[in-house]
């Protein structure tokens, strides 16, 4: 399952352009253009079809974990931290 979210940055320089491009994301139109041209599962219960969140519950059932969203997953997007975690786990491979 890919991972994937939107968000707008507290200092975007647009930030209201950025919620409406969220809006627009999460709207019915835009998660059925996610589900039927970018092959990648809605969230949306009310969207079907063989990439809808529907089909993909109806698939897996019990198996789907959501992930809930926080300051830990985050964690890995700042550059310091990846470089630091990827020098370790090079390290742990015993390459350097």
């Amino acid at each position: 399952m890919l991972s994937r979210l939107a968000f707008v940055a507290k200092n975007a320089k647009n930030p209201n352009a950025g919620k409406l491009w969220v809006d627009y994301l999460l709207s019915k139109r835009g998660q059925t253009i996610t589900a039927e041209q970018a092959e990648l599962y809605s969230i949306r219960t009310d969207i079907t079809g063989k990439d809808s969140g529907v089909a993909f519950a109806k698939e897996l059932g019990s198996a789907v974990k959501p992930i809930a969203v926080s300051t830990d997953l985050l964690a890995g997007l700042d550059s310091t931290k990846r470089l630091e975690f990827l020098k370790q786990w090079q390290s742990a491979l015993g390459r350097k």
